[in-house]
């Protein structure tokens, strides 16, 4: 296993690395397995910040026998250059299963296929560094809904935010249940009278982009 882990000294780090990263040094000789992830954002002229990229590791992927915790509590991401360790919402791991977490990338660099970071694993007694709040960060996103909760199909159920803005949909309708979505967990909505209700916190979000995963029945 590759046990050895980015170092350098913390006043070393750009600025934008160490105000968007949790400012932590990871110990990496903590941990028995480190992969590196390359992220390829060729196709895109423009620099990322703060993007929240899902990590996805496959049910038959040889990752899920060196993860101590069915939970993936041990696992761990952080740059390559500091070592510093990066903001991650683990949205649902399963040992043989597919798992699946976003990670805030401080920067991606535009038109590049370089853009790298680690992921470490195999530490026992780690207890979870899930931060869905500072993943998605509430001065960047209005709500964030992965509809990983469990919806028994009764009015007034809600859904948790990962943004952490507390803009909590209520169940409008008795006809929203769990399903499998493509990503983890979702929602069925049996009928066109069954839906979420919310309201916005903020008048200077009213402009912005919504991304949803949806299909349709016909």
């Amino acid at each position: 296993a590759d046990t050895e882990g980015p170092t350098a000294e913390e006043s070393s780090a750009p600025s934008f690395l160490t105000s968007k990263s949790t400012g932590t040094v990871l110990d990496s000789s903590e941990y028995s397995h480190r992969v590196e992830i390359t992220i390829d954002n060729t196709n895109s002229s423009e620099q990322l910040k703060d993007f929240p990229l899902l990590i996805t590791i496959p049910a038959a992927s040889s990752i899920h026998s060196d993860v101590i915790s069915a939970n993936g509590h041990d696992i761990r991401f952080t740059d390559t250059d500091f070592g510093y360790q990066l903001y991650h919402e683990i949205e649902y791991y399963a040992d043989s299963q597919n798992s699946y977490t976003w990670v805030r990338i401080p920067r991606l660099l535009e038109n590049s296929a370089e853009n790298k970071i680690y992921m470490y694993y195999g530490k026992s007694g780690a207890v979870s560094a899930s931060d869905p709040e500072n993943t998605f960060s509430s001065d960047i996103f209005e709500r964030v809904y992965h509809f990983n909760d469990t919806f028994l199909g009764a009015i007034g159920e809600t859904a948790f935010d990962s943004a952490g803005t507390e803009n909590i949909p209520t169940v409008f309708g008795s006809d929203i249940t769990s399903t499998t979505g493509l990503i983890a967990g979702g929602i069925n909505a049996a009928s066109k009278d069954a839906g979420f209700s919310s309201t916005m916190t903020s008048q200077s979000k009213l402009q912005g982009t919504i991304s949803m995963l949806i299909r349709m029945n016909s």
